[in-house]
């Protein structure tokens, strides 16, 4: 298990993009969930059995699979 994060770019106004990372709890393994170029996915929710993530994307609620 570990943790489901966004990290952001932005311009100093304006949000120009963000994708989701999974990292393991100690941190030695880092990956992208979302790899997309332009899209914003934001506020991840890890399912309580830590098999789904959920995410928006320009108000759309996605729902995706960790395992």
């Amino acid at each position: 298990s570990g943790v489901v994060y966004n990290i952001s770019q932005d311009d100093g106004h304006n949000l120009l993009a963000s994708d989701l990372y999974l990292a393991t709890r100690d941190g030695s393994n880092v990956s992208n969930l979302t790899g997309s170029q332009g899209n914003i996915e934001l506020n991840p929710n890890v399912s309580p059995d830590g098999t789904q993530v959920a995410y928006e994307e320009d108000g759309v609620i996605y729902v995706g699979q960790l395992q």
